[in-house]
């Protein structure tokens, strides 16, 4: 398995573990869902982009910071 085909499979866990489907995961990166969609494609598809390291520290970061549903950030 190449290293651009291990990053998307981690961006991808992530997304799915998060339950993030495309149209977030290009809200939370301020990117297009076209975008997001490219780096969702399996190497060597048309249209398949790598996935930017930027991108998965970027989601590693916000799904970090994400409230549990039913729980409050302390002191809101």
């Amino acid at each position: 398995m190449t290293n651009r085909e291990k990053l998307r499979k981690r961006f991808m866990k992530l997304a799915d573990d998060a339950q993030l489907d495309t149209a977030a995961l290009a809200t939370m990166l301020h990117s297009s869902v076209a975008r997001i969609t490219s780096w969702k494609r399996e190497e060597g598809r048309p249209g398949a982009n790598p996935v930017p390291m930027w991108a998965i520290e970027l989601l590693e970061f916000k799904i970090a910071a994400m409230v549990p549903p039913g729980k409050h950030r302390e002191g809101k």
